[in-house]
């Protein structure tokens, strides 16, 4: 029997495009569920004593909020990218 249809003590496993669509799923729903954590508060309380030490007006204040929060967003799914392709032990 093929590796892909069984897994240990019988149990048969997803096709390639059935894990493919659960891994899609489940990068959505963490994007989700990161983009609504607490990290948007914790820069709406920090964000002003931010700008005023970096002497930012309103704008630029806003621009740093939005960068923060894709950095945050978008490394999440790259760092599993590369956990997927190397292993977690690297």
């Amino acid at each position: 029997m093929p590796a892909e249809e069984v897994l240990s003590q019988g149990t048969t496993t997803l096709g390639r495009s059935a894990r493919y669509l659960q891994r899609a799923l489940s990068l959505v729903g963490a994007c989700l569920c990161t983009g609504t954590s607490a990290s948007v508060y914790a820069f709406s309380t920090y964000g002003p004593a931010l700008a005023q030490k970096l002497h930012l007006n309103t704008r630029q204040a806003s621009i740093v909020a939005i960068a923060a929060n894709f950095g945050f967003l978008f490394s999440g799914p790259l760092a599993g990218r590369a956990t997927d392709i190397y292993g977690p032990k690297r």
